[in-house]
């Protein structure tokens, strides 16, 4: 999300993103504060960006084997229902 669409995307994007396990191990303050510091701003949830939706998901956490571990970031399993926008129509021309 640090850059801009190409020409002739519409300038409102949604974004969906996961694999961050929402930081896999959470301890409150502790972990946002080194996020932020590791210039990882985009941890879980849903954020706005230059007029843009991201949402990130914390995925159910299930690896290739090894410990599945999480703590204070439970699994999510997230549901987005799309629809079209309406379309904008144009005003009638003024006859003159």
């Amino acid at each position: 999300m640090r850059s801009r669409p190409p020409p002739g995307v519409p300038a409102r994007l949604v974004c969906f993103s996961g694999h961050t396990h929402g930081g896999q191990i959470v301890i409150p303050r502790l972990t946002e504060a080194v996020l932020r510091l590791a210039d990882q701003p985009f941890v879980r949830g849903l954020y706005e960006v230059r007029g843009n939706l991201l949402y990130v998901n914390r995925r159910l956490g299930f690896g290739r084997g090894g410990l599945a571990l999480r703590l204070g970031s439970p699994p999510e399993v997230a549901l987005f229902t799309l629809s079209r926008a309406a379309r904008r129509r144009s005003p009638p021309a003024s006859r003159g």
